[in-house]
């Protein structure tokens, strides 16, 4: 897999989160497809003010301990009001970084994803010559993504 590689500004996302671990998630009593179904049900995203574009970002941060630790996800949008935080809501700043862009196949999102970390685990550990940051990790749900089962995601690994 040859990576695209791209530099972000800072931007603000407000959403809803957790803590979790990838061991916690592997089996079927995983939070974080109970978080999806809160984000939907609770409809947050029309919560969220100052929206600059329709994307849904699921975002990865405050890792304990790299890949095998707890870590924050937290599944909102971008916002251009970073204080302007509704009730119920949690805010944070993802820092201007440089990312790796990992693109899904297009398939049921529900593999598909799953699938596109798998792919990012083995990446990291076979190519030495880039080192995860984990300063803020994110899956990008745009326009392509608007199909569940022919759906298709950017993840964004932050790197060193």
């Amino acid at each position: 897999m040859k990576p695209k590689i791209v530099t972000k500004d800072a931007f603000h996302i407000h959403g809803i989160g957790v803590r979790t671990c990838n061991e916690g998630e592997s089996g079927y009593d995983g939070v974080i497809p109970k978080l999806w179904g809160q984000f939907y049900d609770q409809k947050i995203v029309e919560k969220i003010p100052s929206r600059p574009c329709q994307n849904i970002i699921a975002l990865y941060t405050d890792y304990e301990d790299g890949v095998s630790g707890h870590y924050t996800i937290m599944i909102g949008a971008e916002t251009y009001s970073p204080e302007e935080v509704s009730e119920g809501l949690i805010a944070k700043t993802v820092p201007s970084a440089k990312y790796i862009i990992f693109t899904s196949n297009k398939g049921e999102i529900s593999k598909v994803v799953p699938e596109t970390w798998q792919s990012i685990w083995t990446f990291f550990n076979d190519d030495s010559s880039y080192k995860r940051a984990y300063t803020g990790d994110f899956e990008l749900y745009d326009t392509r993504s608007h199909d569940p089962n022919n759906a298709e995601i950017d993840i964004y690994i932050a790197v060193k």
